[in-house]
């Protein structure tokens, strides 16, 4: 824990207070672990530590609660209003982090956010798939009145995500994606890309 305390106060000092820092945990640790972690980062001041315990919900993650004043999030292995249910009712978390793709779809996870609203909670979107998926979540985020922010994969070295447009691609200035305004979500697929990135073995389908 003294090296997982040190590694952060090294980033924060490292890019400042004005760059925010959070903490993803993969939902790797036991509830002692996690709260070990949340004690040696709550100083360097994080955005929120994320996925802290198992995805189901527990009574380690109302320990972690009752345990460190940093905003907690999670929800991206979690499925429809029943996963994210309890911890909403019990209010263990702070911020709710469904995956469009897995957790509903749009009708699912606008039920989700629905619910959320109901004790004010605000809704991040795990976003770390394709270019239909990214925009899929802009259109989504756009539509409810909770949202709180996206992870995506743009802006990666290799622009793999960008690289699948074949018009209309992604515009984002200061951190904020433009909601794709053509019919439909607004995608308008590279076939050579999709072609080139195929399985081994897989047939193209479009």
């Amino acid at each position: 824990m003294r090296n997982v305390a040190r590694a952060f106060a090294n980033v924060r000092e490292a890019v400042g207070p004005e760059i925010d820092i959070a903490a993803h945990c993969h939902n790797e640790f036991d509830t002692l672990s996690a709260i070990g972690v949340a004690k040696a980062i709550e100083s360097m001041n994080p955005l929120f530590l994320e996925d802290a315990l198992n995805p189901p919900f527990s009574e380690g993650w109302m320990a972690l609660r009752r345990a460190t004043r940093i905003a907690l999030l999670t929800g991206e292995k979690l499925e429809l209003v029943r996963g994210f249910k309890p911890f909403l009712d019990h209010q263990a978390v702070d911020i709710v982090h469904p995956d469009l793709a897995f957790a509903g779809g749009l009708t699912g996870v606008k039920k989700i956010a629905d619910y959320a609203a109901l004790t004010r909670t605000p809704v991040a979107l795990h976003n770390v798939g394709s270019l239909v998926l990214c925009y899929a979540n802009a259109h989504f985020a756009a539509s409810i009145q909770n949202f709180y922010r996206s992870e995506s994969a743009l802006g990666r070295a290799n622009h793999y995500v960008e690289s699948m447009a074949a018009s209309n691609p992604p515009e984002v200035r200061r951190s904020l994606l433009k909601v794709p305004d053509a019919p439909g979500l607004g995608v308008d697929l590279n076939p050579d890309v999709l072609r080139a990135n195929l399985a081994e073995g897989e047939t193209f389908w479009a």
